[in-house]
């Protein structure tokens, strides 16, 4: 709605326009009279607008729009449904895309998580793919329902698969990722220049030049696809080519799903 204007003053705008050779006590009271029932209408529009906006609908509005668009509330919060219906308006528009399906995700997600989140998408020849999403915590419930929307936004014929998590990242085995710097990095560097970030989570300790002299170990807290960065300026200097590695963790143990206060950290792929 960021292209709506919503106009307040229809009787202001008309009386201003009035040449002033007319601009008489008579006309002006038929022209603000006239003015009024366009207020109405426009106050009116502007309210039906307003309430069904897929960003400011609640309750029983929220419903309508999802019946609309053919996702069904299934007693979900007005928070989780209104990302649902956001995601099921781009399946309803999509192509069948990896665009589209990535884009699909992020919608589900939304944007309060999405920056903790990492949506990696592998293809497999000739005609499959398999998402996962790490950094996120996802319930069993909630992997279904992604599952679904990933089927339905990928194209006819292609095979899909979706992985994710059910425990926090600092709870889960993770194995060791490296990427090499693609830029020379000096003492007092705040960020990183690497090939790839892709496997790194959205946080965390990393460690460059490892088993070298002059090893560091850092904790950064940003990432784009070939940046972290966000840690304490480095104490030495680090040329093009060293490799910069997200160390290995058990985590709390491994397929304790029935106990995860110890353990949970089961990664699943439906």
């Amino acid at each position: 709605m960021s292209d709506v204007t919503r106009e307040s003053d229809h009787a202001g705008k008309m009386l201003a326009r009035l040449a002033e050779e007319f601009r008489k006590p008579r006309i002006q009271s038929i022209l603000t009279a006239e003015a009024a029932q366009y207020q109405a209408i426009e106050d009116a529009s502007w309210q039906l607008l307003s309430e069904f906006g897929v960003d400011t609908a609640v309750g029983w509005a929220l419903d309508v729009l999802g019946r609309i668009v053919g996702e069904p509330r299934q007693g979900a919060s007005d928070a989780d449904y209104r990302l649902r219906v956001r995601a099921r308006i781009r399946v309803n528009r999509s192509d069948g895309t990896i665009e589209d399906v990535i884009e699909v995700v992020r919608l589900l997600i939304g944007s309060a998580l999405l920056p903790s989140a990492t949506i990696k998408l592998t293809e497999f020849y000739p005609a499959a793919f398999v998402l996962r999403i790490t950094g996120l915590a996802i319930t069993p419930t909630q992997a279904q329902i992604y599952s679904s929307f990933i089927k339905q936004a990928r194209g006819a014929g292609i095979g899909s698969g979706f992985g994710w998590q059910q425990t926090p990242d600092a709870d889960a085995f993770v194995t060791a990722t490296s990427s090499p710097l693609t830029v020379g990095a000096l003492a007092g560097a705040t960020s990183f220049t690497v090939a790839d970030t892709s496997d790194f989570p959205a946080t965390g300790t990393i460690v460059i030049d490892d088993t070298l002299a002059g090893t560091e170990t850092l904790n950064y807290t940003t990432k784009t696809p070939t940046t972290l960065s966000g840690f304490a300026p480095t104490v030495n200097p680090h040329s093009l080519g060293a490799m910069v590695t997200y160390p290995a963790s058990v985590g709390n143990g491994w397929g304790d799903d029935a106990n995860p206060a110890t353990g949970g950290a089961l990664v699943g792929l439906i």
